[in-house]
């Protein structure tokens, strides 16, 4: 009966430091007050803007964000000679995740490539709500109900001269 919602939170900042021109930490904040609702698949109709606006309401209850409107990654010490040197690999990126006012070690493995002088950055990753102090939304006595599991991916292009 539901759908399979792909959301997207619009407003994101990234900081990098650099020593000699490699990244060495990083902070990735996600203002969860810019969240919306891209696309759905299945369901038994299609949604409308109103269901789209509950949607958003919903998800913003279930995350807290009224009192934490930010969800942060932060790598205190960020290793990626490797990757740079070889112009494309993957890099584990381990770090603390803060959701709804509850951190947790995370680590998540980046796939970076460099392609004529733009570097590309990728990660899919699964969050688990309930790591977080997160109860799944849900309703009609839980049978709808979202999935405690979320995939998250995370694409970014830059060009390479902004790391020097």
């Amino acid at each position: 009966m539901g759908h399979r919602l792909t959301l997207q939170i619009a407003c994101w900042t990234a900081e990098v430091s650099l020593t000699n021109s490699q990244p060495t930490s990083a902070v990735l904040r996600a203002d969860l007050t810019s969240l919306e609702v891209l696309d759905a698949e299945g369901g038994v109709t299609p949604l409308t803007p109103v269901d789209r606006s509950v949607i958003q309401r919903n998800a913003a209850k279930s995350m807290k964000s009224q009192d934490h409107p930010q969800v942060t990654f932060d790598c205190p010490e960020v290793d990626v000679r490797d990757a740079i040197a070889a112009t494309t690999g993957d890099v584990s990126v381990p770090g603390s995740l803060q959701i709804a006012g509850t951190t947790q070690p995370f680590t998540a493995s980046v796939h970076a490539q460099l392609t004529d002088g733009v570097w590309k950055l990728t990660t899919t990753c699964t969050v688990r709500q309930s790591d977080f102090g997160i109860k799944p939304y849900s309703l009609m006595v839980g049978a709808m109900r979202v999935g405690d599991d979320v995939v998250i991916e995370f694409h970014v292009s830059f060009p390479a001269t902004d790391l020097e």
